[in-house]
């Protein structure tokens, strides 16, 4: 066995798996800042986001865990 030195460590990684996982964090984070992530966790009705209402005001999906 015998290890890798970081030229040939950073020559095996695929380019594309890193623009990937760089893109599902982008992604992520745009949906936790929109608060699309909170929305789909309490199963508000996507209405209420839509048209900028008050969570208060929007009752939530019969049989909503908690």
């Amino acid at each position: 066995m015998r290890c890798t030195d970081a030229g040939e460590t950073w020559n095996s990684i695929d380019a594309s798996i890193l623009v990937l996982i760089f893109a599902m964090l982008i992604i992520g984070k745009g949906l936790e800042e929109a608060e699309v992530i909170e929305l789909v966790i309490e199963r508000r009705p996507v209405a209420c986001w839509i048209a900028s209402m008050d969570p208060a005001c929007c009752h939530p999906v019969e049989g909503a865990v908690d």
